[in-house]
């Protein structure tokens, strides 16, 4: 048995979702974290406030969304 905790891959602003889904938006200081739907082969976006300050977790991964190919 290993204690290891799964890595977590966090996702940046201009990066290209690897999975379509429901992530978690992580701003720096200015608001609070929501979630936004990221379609795979999309950019991350970047926030106006925080502009790169933003960090991406995969928090719901969804097998089909219209428009996957």
């Amino acid at each position: 048995m290993s204690d290891e905790q799964p890595q977590i891959e966090v996702f940046k602003p201009e990066q290209v979702a690897k999975r379509s889904g429901i992530y978690r938006a992580d701003h720096r200081r200015h608001r609070e974290a929501q979630e936004v739907t990221v379609l795979a082969g999309e950019r991350f976006p970047s926030c106006p406030g925080c502009t790169y300050g933003v960090n991406y977790t995969l928090i719901h991964p969804a097998a089909y969304i219209y428009g996957n190919t």
